[in-house]
């Protein structure tokens, strides 16, 4: 058996082809990450404004952590309250069936993505 992995949909090849069973996990789905990244982006440049401090925090990178953390310790995550909680419950509530899959998001291959995470947490050792 194949280690599954993260497929990056596009526009210009036929990943679908290359990839019949990927799970599509973008925003459209059950398994979209809640947070986005033109929020995120907007709220650190507010606190970044506040502390007259400059922003080098990827927000990218931030809404995929706040994802993990969310995935990873529910209510007791910083982040609990700033997104949908409802939708981090659902999405907990059914990770096994993510287990083994590859798993297909637009988000380009080199960039943090909450598939990796989707993937991370429904194929480890005891899943969820």
């Amino acid at each position: 058996m194949t280690t599954p992995k993260r497929v990056q949909m596009t526009r210009q090849r036929p990943w679908r082809a290359e990839d019949p069973d990927a799970v599509i996990v973008d925003r459209r789905t059950k398994w979209g990450n809640p947070y986005r990244i033109e929020e995120m982006r907007s709220r650190l440049e507010r606190i970044a404004a506040e502390l007259e401090t400059p922003n080098t925090l990827d927000p990218r990178e931030l809404v995929v952590e706040a994802f993990r953390a969310d995935l990873r310790h529910g209510p007791d995550s910083a982040w609990w309250w700033y997104g949908p909680h409802m939708q981090i419950l659902r999405i907990l509530s059914d990770l096994h069936e993510l287990a083994g899959r590859d798993l297909a998001c637009w988000c380009p291959l080199s960039s943090p993505c909450h598939a990796d995470v989707l993937l991370e947490l429904a194929n480890r050792a005891g899943s969820c």
